[in-house]
């Protein structure tokens, strides 16, 4: 029995996270299986008791992770939870850009890892990803002075900027590569490029673009347009050197349940939008209100005729009326 338990122990151990939720939520009701889930393997309880402490770089990236007088974020909250249970201790620092966030993981001497970055082939060659992924719907900001841009389709030959490190550059290249894609460090750099004139509009992530919006100041934006393109999906990137990291923490993460994850979006998500409308979907109406218009414009001009004609026969039966009173009277007086 000793053996047989170690094989199976070995063979569940082998499972990725995934299939083993899907395995424990087809047999048990639950959406958290619980310490069976959260067994490490010999291998990584050895590397936990090496490396109790986990740094973690914090940007200017609401509602994702930021600094308010500390850590925030629904990535913040999310690595405190999987860490509390797996006995991970996160430690934040506040970095001033993405770029030496990303430098400060790579070099492995101020950060272990950070959350929000795209799995992109290009980063998947500096980093090892965590499986757990957030997605974040890409919309269309323009002046708000604009009129007419209800899509992507409308930009064919303008400028539309948008933020590195994040994939959006290449998705607008390989599906519309009429638009002219401007790239900028920074997303309150993206937004005041619209905000200037020097570019046509922006795309990115919502409720990270209104942050910056209300922070700068730039009133005279808009949300345009929903742009059709695929979500941003963003996950945790941790130092090539430390798969044991991710590995671990893919383990804490999957152990949260759907209630706390709930719980966290809303605390970080409640945000409510305002729709554009496309005015484009009345012009196919125009032709029947015209059409109408002219039929009731006929009626009218037809009712004022009959209205007009009727008057003036009801004016002359009156004037005949008088004449005959008249005619009485003097056959009367004679």
């Amino acid at each position: 029995m000793p053996l047989l338990k170690s094989i199976l122990d070995k063979g569940w151990n082998s499972l990725p996270i995934t299939q083993k939720k899907r395995i424990w939520n087809h047999w048990f009701d639950s959406t958290t299986p619980g310490d069976i889930i959260l067994q490490l393997t010999a291998d990584e309880q050895a590397w936990l008791s090496e490396h109790p402490v986990v740094r973690v770089p914090v940007i200017d990236f609401p509602p994702y992770i930021y600094w308010n007088n500390g850590p925030r974020g629904i990535a913040v909250d999310t690595l405190n939870l999987a860490g509390s249970k797996i006995g991970v201790k996160v430690t934040y620092s506040q970095q001033t850009s993405r770029d030496e966030a990303l430098q400060a993981v790579r070099s492995h001497e101020k950060a272990d890892l950070l959350p929000g970055v795209e799995s992109t082939p290009e980063n998947r060659r500096s980093f090892v990803f965590s499986e757990n992924q957030k997605s974040f719907p890409l919309v269309l900001f323009t002046r708000a002075k604009e009129k007419g841009i209800y899509g992507l389709e409308a930009l064919a030959g303008q400028s539309v900027s948008v933020e590195k490190d994040f994939g959006t550059a290449t998705l607008l290249n390989r599906r519309f590569p009429k638009i002219k894609v401007l790239e900028f460090d920074t997303t309150p750099e993206a937004l005041k490029a619209v905000s200037s004139g020097r570019a046509t509009a922006y795309v990115g992530m919502l409720t990270i673009a209104q942050h910056h919006i209300g922070k700068q100041g730039l009133n005279n934006l808009k949300v345009a347009a929903a742009t059709g393109l695929d979500e941003l999906k963003l996950a945790t990137a941790v130092r090539q050197d430390w798969p044991e990291l991710a590995s671990i923490l893919n383990k804490g993460i999957s152990a949260i349940t759907t209630e706390e994850q709930s719980a966290i979006s809303r605390k970080y998500l409640a945000v409510e939008v305002q729709q554009t409308f496309d005015y484009r979907s009345l012009v196919k109406w125009v032709p029947a209100v015209l059409l109408l218009f002219a039929c009731i414009t006929f009626w009218n001009y037809q009712l004022r005729r009959k209205v007009a004609a009727r008057t003036e026969s009801l004016k002359k039966a009156h004037e005949q009326l008088r004449h005959a009173e008249k005619l009485s009277a003097i056959g009367q007086l004679s």
